[in-house]
């Protein structure tokens, strides 16, 4: 994922990320992003952790 997104704001090319919250302790979440340069998510859904039915909303 980090060099599509540094390739597309080299050419300025829109984007966003989704980031699913899943993972929210530092190093399963903060230290991707900080090691690899990210920037911060676009969207950040906060699943956090529990079971299938929690996470997934009935529609």
């Amino acid at each position: 994922m980090s060099p599509v997104i540094r390739s597309c704001t080299d050419r300025s090319i829109g984007f966003s990320i989704i980031h699913t919250g899943q993972h929210y302790s530092y190093e399963m979440d903060r230290v991707f992003f900080r090691d690899l340069e990210l920037p911060d998510a676009t969207y950040n859904l906060e699943v956090g952790s529990g079971t299938h039915g929690i996470q997934v909303p009935a529609c």
